[in-house]
């Protein structure tokens, strides 16, 4: 929904409206530089994860494996992270 529209709807029944945007920076690997990436795999567990999907997308081949909102990872989720990782 448009921020404009929302905000008009809700002005009648909230006193106070916050938005808030996510703003992705440069990929920084954890351990070591890692060079040449072009196939990343995203196994994602959040609500809305298609805004990181599309700018993923952008510098990369993706490939997703999309869960829930906070879900709790068990042994058959693990095994098909791994089974689609075997596939790059």
């Amino acid at each position: 929904m448009d921020q404009t529209l929302y905000l008009k709807k809700a002005s009648r029944k909230v006193k106070r409206i916050h938005f808030s945007t996510i703003q992705y920076k440069t990929w920084n690997p954890l351990n070591h530089e890692v060079e040449n990436i072009k196939n990343v795999l995203l196994v994602s567990g959040i609500a809305n994860p298609y805004p990181l999907i599309e700018k993923l997308k952008e510098k990369y081949n993706l490939e997703s494996i999309i869960f829930p909102d906070h879900h709790v990872f068990n042994d058959a989720d693990l095994k098909v992270i791994h089974q689609k990782f075997d596939t790059f």
